[in-house]
């Protein structure tokens, strides 16, 4: 019944249909824009536009019947504006619109204006990727870097307002990092951030969620790109993409390499009970990393369109390291490890999504099934010579397979224009499994015996059942979103033949934002809900890692699940050259997960995860960008958090956070000058803290053949030799443990960017000023 009478409120509205044609010629004008706007005085401010097909037929679902002002253009066209009266509901038919050419030929027709950078709406902040972020970003990670209140640590992951666990989407699709570095970083058109985000986004993003819109051809014809960039330390960002458009057809396809080579130097002081130890390692790292992708997109008709996407992503990760160990204990020694560690990440990733447009544009119902595997193949092996003799040697492998499967379907209904409500399902099928294996070599037999105490196999599988349902209401002078989400997981982890510990739990996770607009460019919204952490497998699987032989870690199987409470009050500016947001927020979690490292008795560490009794966390964000005369383009990010952490005896609490500012300037004859620096402040530890690490950049380049070819030099990192180096200090009750890390990371880049085809953004922005300037009649 509910679903019947769903039906009957989508085909029940007002239609308006009819065909766009060429006065001159008497054929079918393609792509027009027809836009409609009520002059009811209860709804004057409502506006709904729409392109016509390929045929120039248009079909529009109205909000209720009365007088509207009908405005129809196309380019090479006069424009056309008309009043209609609607008396009756039902299909109302046009018949055949025309419009003359104009005197103007195409190539002579230039658009005046400049669309907002940056769009605040009640669910979420866009940030429209302009021309300047993409000339400046040699990969995906670079564009990410300049979007509001998003940071990367030294790693390559993504922090959003300091926050790690952060949910990525492409195209509203779950996404996993590997594939978005994989990304070619033109090919990005939005980066839509949810800081405090509603029902119907997933109970795991307590972190929040970065949702990447790619670049979609809307009339026939092709274009791609094409970058080649080479560094110092075998830094090489190569890529290329292609976008074709043919009738209802759309076909994407990508392909990236990334290689890095790092050289570095490790030093560890711990004092264990009192005594001191020193471990001092150089490292050689090599890191190749490869993604294709192959993307489908058919529209067999006006209202329904299908989707399929194939990703495969390798990792290849080489380090060798030559350690020394030495010690003030009785007797004293010195330990020489020389240590080898491949490993390889070979990944699978595809989607099948379709959805039905209804006669109303923003009605639509979706269904999607994605598939993702990713195996991981770890082995370390070392070869210890302790105080000149040579002594036994070890190696241990890991093959971990993770295989996630995911059907949701989504049904999102529009009441009126100022009303909206959207219903959902989901569910998640995760298999996971880790089997390891270590060994002991015997010189004097010549054999590798087995490690029986840690060796097993650890399988971990999980579903998710998911159901939620959200409203939004939009009234001129206040906005709000409400939302529940009910989600339900069944775990059953199985440690070796011996140990299961299945186990099911659900809950109720509500959202709320209230949006108050202050005036025409400024707003205030406040904003709480309620997330989950589900631990990793890396958290729960207990094989040790032995790689620093006296530093070992392991997973802890009985971890609960995470909390997240999430209050948020944010103030937002948005006038035609500044954007300013600003806000405060504070999160409680119950049952949070921390590490927990303690000494033992044979004076080694060992360090494993634990829920924490309390982590309260309050914080400011600051983000502003603004532009002078069009020239010089900066904006400024920053991130300040108060934490406190508590398990039983163990308290610690201080700040963290990070900081940056990016200036882009125009300069004479083509050029662009691009300059950045970020500072990350390391995550607040139960038993320590980091040192900050910092990232700059500075970048110059010159565009030829009408900015089609674009050749740029890049130094990353100028300073320090070590301009890498981050610090981390843990103290126990029996021991302390600092380390220093540095990492050559300064390096030199060369590299040029080629434009294929024709660019589509131009009608996208058009229609953007268009459908403005309609508004504001």
């Amino acid at each position: 019944m509910l679903f019947a009478s769903l039906l009957s409120i989508l085909f029940f509205q007002p239609i308006l249909k009819g065909i766009v044609y060429d006065a001159s010629h008497d054929h079918p004008v393609p792509y027009a824009w027809i836009a409609l706007q009520s002059v009811d005085a209860a709804t004057s401010s409502a506006s709904i536009g729409r392109l016509s097909d390929s045929t120039g037929r248009f079909q529009i679902a109205l909000p209720d019947t009365g007088m509207y002002r009908l405005h129809v253009e196309a380019i090479g066209y006069q424009s056309l504006d008309t009043l209609l009266h609607l008396l009756n509901d039902g299909t109302t038919d046009l018949g055949i619109i025309k419009l003359l050419p104009t005197a103007i030929a195409l190539h002579e027709v230039k658009i005046s204006g400049k669309r907002s950078t940056i769009e605040n709406r009640v669910d979420k902040l866009i940030f429209h990727v302009n021309e300047i972020t993409l000339l400046t970003a040699t990969t995906s990670l670079d564009v990410l870097r300049k979007a509001p209140m998003v940071s990367l640590d030294e790693q390559g992951n993504l922090i959003l307002r300091g926050r790690r666990n952060v949910k990525i989407l492409v195209n509203g699709m779950p996404a996993t990092l590997d594939m978005v570095r994989g990304l070619p970083p033109a090919i990005i058109q939005d980066i839509e951030i949810m800081t405090v985000p509603g029902a119907s986004y997933d109970a795991e993003a307590t972190g929040g969620v970065i949702n990447i819109i790619t670049r979609k051809r809307r009339f026939d014809g092709y274009e791609g790109n094409l970058s080649v960039v080479t560094g110092t330390r075998n830094r090489n960002s190569d890529y290329g993409y292609i976008a074709i458009r043919k009738g209802k057809w759309n076909i994407n396809g990508s392909y990236t390499l990334n290689t890095l080579k790092n050289t570095g130097y490790n030093s560890i002081e711990r004092s264990i009970f009192g005594k001191p130890f020193t471990e001092n390692t150089n490292n050689t790292t090599q890191e190749t990393y490869q993604f294709g992708n192959l993307a489908f997109i058919f529209q067999p008709g006006e209202h329904d369109e299908f989707g399929l996407s194939l990703n495969a992503y390798g990792y290849r990760f080489t380090r060798s390291a030559f350690s020394t160990y030495q010690n003030s204990f009785q007797p004293p020694y010195v330990l020489q490890i020389f240590t080898q560690h491949p490993t390889q990440e070979p990944g699978l990733y595809g989607s099948m999504d379709y959805t039905h447009h209804f006669a109303n544009p923003a009605n639509q119902l979706s269904f999607a099934i994605l598939l993702n595997q990713l195996i991981t193949l770890d082995h370390y092996a070392h070869t210890a010579n302790s105080n000149g003799n040579a002594s036994a040697w070890y190696a241990s492998s890991d093959h971990t397979r993770f295989r996630e499967m995911t059907f949701q379907s989504s049904l999102v209904h529009a009441i009126n224009t100022k009303q909206k409500w959207e219903t959902g399902v989901k569910w998640i099928i995760r298999n996971n499994r880790s089997l390891y294996t270590s060994e002991q070599y015997n010189p004097t037999q010549h054999i590798w015996l087995p490690d029986p105490s840690n060796s097993g196999t650890f399988r971990y599988n999980q579903d998710v059942i998911a159901a939620y349902a959200q409203y939004t209401l939009l009234q001129k002078s206040w906005q709000m979103q409400a939302g529940i989400r009910w989600e339900g997981t069944a775990l059953h982890p199985e440690w070796t033949d011996t140990m299961d510990i299945g186990r099911f739990t659900s809950s109720l996770f509500p959202s709320i934002k209230l949006r108050i607009p202050v005036s025409s460019t400024q707003q205030f919204t406040w904003s709480y809900t309620q997330k989950i952490a589900r631990p990793s497998t890396d958290y729960l699987n207990n094989y040790t890692d032995k790689m620093d032989l006296q530093h070992s870690y392991t997973g802890n199987s009985q971890l609960q699940n995470e909390r997240l409470h999430d209050a948020e009050l944010e103030y937002s500016l948005n006038t035609e050259n500044i954007y300013l947001d600003a806000s405060v927020y504070a999160l409680w979690t119950t049952h949070p997960i921390s590490s927990l490292t303690l000494a033992s008795d044979s004076g080694q560490l060992q360090t494993s995860y634990v829920n924490l009794n309390k982590q309260h966390t309050e914080g400011i964000s600051i983000y502003i960008s603004f532009s002078v005369f069009h020239i010089l383009q900066t904006s400024i990010n920053g991130v300040c958090n108060y934490t406190r952490l508590q398990y039983h005896q163990l308290s610690h609490e201080g700040l963290t956070g990070n900081a940056g500012i990016d200036l882009s300037c125009r300069l004479p004859a083509h050029l662009l000058l691009n300059g950045d620096l970020n500072i990350q402040f390391k995550p607040l530890l139960l038993q320590g803290y980091g040192q900050p690490f910092r990232y700059n950049s500075l970048q110059l380049s010159r565009a030829f053949f009408h900015g089609k070819l674009r050749v740029f030099t890049l130094v990353e990192n100028l300073g320090n030799r070590f301009t890498g180096r981050y610090t981390t200090t843990l103290q126990g009750a029996d021991f302390q443990e600092h380390t220093v890390s540095d990492f050559r990371f300064t390096s030199w880049k060369i590299g040029l960017n080629y434009r294929l085809g024709q660019q589509n953004s131009t009608r996208r922005y058009r229609q953007k000023i268009l459908n403005t300037d309609l508004k504001s009649k």
